[in-house]
């Protein structure tokens, strides 16, 4: 298993201490292409993370065996996808019964759907234009709405009883500012 985002140099100059000036020509190649990939949108870094087949830099560097006895389907997610939309829910300090709007019903937000409920909230609202992600998410327990529908904004304002939500989870694979600004319809003032 291989996190296509993040590579770990495992080396005898990192592993003891700060970084030094001479490293490894391994770790070398490994920080020029970490600082490369750190200019590039997130969105072009690592074309195709999630299709069959995908070429992984430095590879030896940063894959984690899987334990015997685990099938491929088991551990499929676990590298990016999981861990993205658990941290995506975990940074929203979510308390018991609050409720969480999700924009984006994809593999990502599909598990930050998931990791809302799991760190106690009590309702979320999902986002998205197409409908079987809504159907995905719809059967993972939670609400759903269309954003392509006008009333968007009134629809969050009405199932929040004039709240709004208390915690927004924008994941729509782009940057969030090409998706025209979904969190300002979130808030009622």
């Amino acid at each position: 298993m291989v996190n296509v985002e993040c590579v770990v140099i495992d080396c005898f100059l990192f592993a003891n201490g700060p970084i030094q000036p001479q490293p490894c020509r391994r770790s070398r190649s490994a920080i020029r292409l970490l600082g490369f990939l750190a200019i590039l949108k997130c969105t072009v870094a690592f074309p195709g993370g999630q299709a069959q087949y995908l070429r992984v830099l430095f590879a030896d560097v940063g894959a984690i065996v899987v334990p015997d006895g685990l099938t491929d389907e088991q551990v499929l997610f676990l590298s990016v996808i999981f861990p993205t939309g658990y941290m995506a829910a975990e940074n929203c300090d979510i308390r018991p019964g609050q409720t969480v709007a999700g924009f984006g019903c994809g593999p990502v937000g599909l598990f930050a759907i998931k990791s809302a409920f799991l760190l106690g909230a009590g309702r979320v609202i999902a986002i998205d234009t197409l409908p079987e992600r809504l159907e995905l998410a719809r059967i993972s327990g939670a609400d759903i709405l269309d954003s392509t529908d006008e009333d968007l904004q009134q629809k969050i304002v009405d199932m929040t009883d004039g709240a709004g939500p208390d915690a927004v989870i924008e994941v729509v694979g782009m940057e969030s500012h090409e998706w025209e600004g979904h969190l300002k319809r979130c808030n009622p003032s």
